[in-house]
């Protein structure tokens, strides 16, 4: 039985990857000819991991600050039907705290976010 590493599969894969791509195929048709996923096919062609942590990061960072966005639409919604907040997060299944901190996201960034309720407890 012979073992392969896989620094060496990855630079095989690297080679092909990299010959798919000068033949003028984005990285998503690159995943599928090469049976794989895109985050692996960004891997193999961006092999620095320091990119993938800070991308990670903004990434994550990103994906938190839509989730508040979406949170502040809703909880808006919601609040000019007139819901108190308490309503609001058993509506939304979310806690105070963070219905809170989404409305003042939102409120940062200019919205109209009015309302006696809008406040932090104590």
């Amino acid at each position: 039985m012979v073992e392969v590493s896989e620094a060496y599969l990855n630079d095989r894969q690297r080679k092909t990857a990299k010959e798919l791509r000068a033949k003028g195929l984005n990285f998503m048709q690159i995943a599928e000819a090469m049976s794989t996923t895109l985050l692996h096919v960004n891997r193999l062609m961006h092999p620095d991991p320091e990119k993938y942590k800070k991308q990670s990061a903004l990434l994550e960072l990103r994906r938190i600050l839509l989730a508040y966005e979406r949170l502040a639409v809703e909880g808006l919604k919601l609040r000019a039907r007139g819901l108190s907040i308490q309503e609001i997060c058993g509506e939304l299944r979310t806690r105070r705290d963070a219905l809170l901190r989404a409305f003042a996201m939102a409120e940062e960034q200019g919205w109209d976010v009015k309302g006696q309720d809008i406040k932090p407890r104590g």
